[in-house]
């Protein structure tokens, strides 16, 4: 139970793309990467939804995943959302909603 809070912990504590220094950041993906083989993480598939929604708009699904141990490693999971392409509610407000159906964990 120890090890998967600290492994969250790592996960929520870095700095941007990475943590507080280049060693640090190694010991980190280090401790992660054995994580996930000792608990078995990235071996369930999972079908992973990305939509957005205007507030007070309709939703509208921006990309679908499916996530298997045989693509775990090389998933394009990258969105870009830019310039007259964004579309916002009335209020200026849109929604991310990030789904995940399966077994498999999801880390965004």
């Amino acid at each position: 139970a120890m090890a998967r809070r600290a492994m969250k912990w790592l996960v929520l504590n870095r700095q941007g793309s990475q943590w507080k220094s280049t060693k640090d950041s190694a010991h980190a993906i280090m401790a992660l990467a054995a994580w996930m083989r000792v608990s078995g993480e990235g071996r369930n598939p999972t079908t992973v939804e990305i939509s957005w929604e205007p507030s007070g708009g309709k939703a509208r699904v921006l990309k679908t995943l499916t996530v298997t141990p045989e693509n775990f490693w090389n998933i394009d999971g990258k969105i870009v959302l830019e310039g007259d392409g964004v579309e916002l509610g009335d209020d200026g407000k849109a929604r991310v909603t990030v789904r995940a159906k399966g077994p498999g964990t999801l880390f965004y």
